[in-house]
């Protein structure tokens, strides 16, 4: 297999790849593509298979009677991106996050190992994703998550319908997520972690 090219088992519907790049361009706008992409009926797609927004993808070839030359210079001419593996944060709330009643969680889950358990970051990490040094957004997707630290310890109800506990406000965000990311589930065992709870 070419450097730069990891190969990965999505499910029993297809395989998917990784470029680093200065393999492919996008078809309909000529840039240079970074990323997951897959083989379908022979040709290059962008992203995983069966996904709803790919774009057919061109394979560069570098001679001195293709176009691809100049890009191809051009490319190199650019500050080259290092990434880096996400690292395991956890959080310590303070005493102005206690009196705002929640925090900001960070957490990567991984685009092409769709069991790969996923990985909670700090806010300087979440900054830099995608950026030089920072975490590769082809392999991860970033998720930004509101997590309630104050509150009740059970279900309050009320004439206007039920002030949902701490445990259930943040266990329905994470129910959200998983709709789209199963694997979410597995960052987030405890729903009243960091909380201080009243009872009524």
């Amino acid at each position: 297999m070419a450097t730069g090219i990891s190969k990965f088992n999505i499910n029993s519907k297809g395989i998917a790849y990784y470029t680093k790049g200065n393999q492919f361009t996008v078809k309909q706008t000529g840039q240079m593509y970074r990323g997951v992409y897959h083989i379908a009926n022979g040709k290059p797609y962008t992203g995983k298979p069966n996904n709803s927004e790919l774009k057919e993808l061109l394979p560069i070839v570098y001679d001195k009677y293709t176009t691809f030359t100049y890009d191809k210079i051009t490319e190199f001419k650019q500050k080259v991106r290092t990434y880096k593996k996400p690292k395991y944060f956890r959080p310590t709330p303070s005493e102005t996050d206690y009196k705002a009643g929640y925090i900001f969680r960070y957490v990567v889950t991984h685009n092409l190992q769709l069991t790969k358990s996923p990985t909670e970051i700090t806010s300087k990490a979440a900054d830099l994703f995608g950026g030089p040094g920072g975490i590769d957004p082809g392999l991860y997707t970033l998720h930004k998550i509101k997590w309630v630290i104050t509150g009740d310890a059970e279900d309050y109800p009320t004439q206007g319908g039920i002030i949902l506990s701490v445990e259930n406000q943040n266990r329905n965000t994470i129910s959200k997520l998983a709709v789209k990311y199963p694997v979410i589930v597995f960052a987030f065992k405890n729903f009243t972690e960091f909380a201080e709870l009243t009872f009524r």
